[in-house]
């Protein structure tokens, strides 16, 4: 681009394109441009952009309050993405954001109304229109494998471990290849106590995307559960080498390698 365009490319849109490329890439320096053209983009769509990729930071106090305050834009996909995004921390135990939200509930645009049902899933009204919408939405996907890990996931915030089980298999079944969905059934396996049956499924995602650190680590927290340290210390170490700069990797090296008995490798992995 350089080469052919010279100077005439260093403007605001090719800024606007590094940022949203950094912050796929999960890169911290993404936050703050992301935040400043949520408020102030001339474009709503942009903003609707930025409220989608402030997803992993929405756990921060300021990235937390400007998609709530993006909750009440006047463009619908700038509402929708907003609770998208805001969506993980009502999964956490976020009692007063689920209030916050419960009124997008009744949002004239059914995008936001089911991006907001599926936020409040765990204790939402089934039999209210909002809980309608959200039912049949779920049933038109089903028969799609990411349709069934939906299903699965919201059949596991309603507490039916049963149930959700038997939509993540089905998903596996019909798309064997993905690493993705091994990983999802892999955490329900371990939340109903089938460790082994989730070591098994994170064996195999590792297979399917070997350069993939997330599933690498989650490996090692399977291998740690079942009592194989020195697998799960290999795993950890191979982690690391994928994603020299994951935290969470490393702070487990460290507890794994002091347990084992080695304190000077723990402090150097920590």
């Amino acid at each position: 681009v350089d080469a052919w365009y010279g100077e005439r490319m260093d403007r605001p849109t090719r800024d606007r394109a590094r940022t949203v490329a950094a912050a796929r890439r999960g890169e911290i320096a993404a936050r703050a441009p992301l935040m400043e053209q949520l408020r102030n983009a001339p474009s709503p769509y942009w903003r609707a952009v930025a409220a989608d990729l402030l997803e992993g930071w929405a756990y921060e106090p300021n990235v937390r309050s400007g998609l709530i305050d993006a909750v009440g834009h006047t463009n619908a996909l700038v509402r929708a993405n907003a609770i998208h995004s805001l969506a993980p921390l009502v999964d956490q135990g976020d009692a007063a954001l689920a209030e916050t939200l419960r009124p997008a509930l009744e949002d004239p645009s059914r995008s936001v109304r089911f991006e907001a049902a599926w936020a409040l899933r765990s204790d939402l009204n089934l039999s209210s229109s909002a809980g309608r919408e959200l039912m049949e939405t779920l049933a038109v996907n089903a028969d799609q494998p990411s349709g069934q890990a939906r299903l699965g996931a919201f059949h596991l915030s309603r507490r039916d471990g049963a149930k959700a089980l038997e939509h993540y298999r089905r998903a596996v079944e019909w798309d064997p290849y993905s690493p993705g969905l091994r990983n999802e059934l892999a955490v329900v396996y371990s939340m109903v106590g089938q460790s082994q049956r989730a070591l098994a499924e994170l064996v195999r995602a590792c297979e399917l995307a070997p350069e993939d650190p997330s599933f690498r680590y989650r490996l090692a927290l399977a291998q740690a559960e079942v009592g194989a340290m020195a697998e799960a210390i290999a795993s950890l170490r191979r982690t690391t080498e994928l994603d020299p700069n994951y935290g969470r990797a490393w702070y487990n090296l460290g507890l794994a390698l002091n347990g084992q008995g080695d304190p000077e490798a723990a402090m150097d992995a920590l």
